[in-house]
């Protein structure tokens, strides 16, 4: 199971990359949310190749020199996203990576509103 362990990271670590570079951009051209995440989950793969090469750079490393190269080159990461254009054209299966997330902070949203109705709408409902 290590191969599969050392996958997931590696996964896991491109798409945070990504997410956060493109937040910049998103944040910037005042897309909401549910927007968002609908663009995120429609084209997981390139998300996946976009945050790879960092990745790819930090993986091997130790703790602190993993977080020192990381700062160094994210602003970097932060301009190509800025200036990258993803492709129209969406992948053919959805992931929805949000949704166990969406769905745990609607349950304590509700729980701690004391609200029988739902609290956040599910930004991967619909599509």
């Amino acid at each position: 199971m290590p191969f599969l362990g050392d996958a997931l990271y590696w996964l896991s670590c491109s798409w945070m990359t990504s997410f956060y570079a493109f937040e910049y951009v998103w944040a910037y051209i005042g897309w909401d949310l549910k927007t968002r995440i609908q663009f995120f989950e429609n084209r997981w793969a390139y998300f996946a190749g976009f945050g790879a090469p960092l990745t790819a750079m930090t993986y091997s490393l130790s703790f602190f020199s993993n977080f020192a190269l990381y700062s160094a080159l994210f602003p970097l990461v932060i301009m190509l996203a800025a200036a990258a254009q993803p492709k129209d054209h969406k992948h053919p299966k959805r992931l929805r990576l949000f949704f166990i997330s969406s769905k745990v902070a609607d349950y304590l949203l509700r729980k701690n509103s004391g609200s029988s109705k739902k609290a956040v709408s599910d930004p991967v409902q619909h599509s």
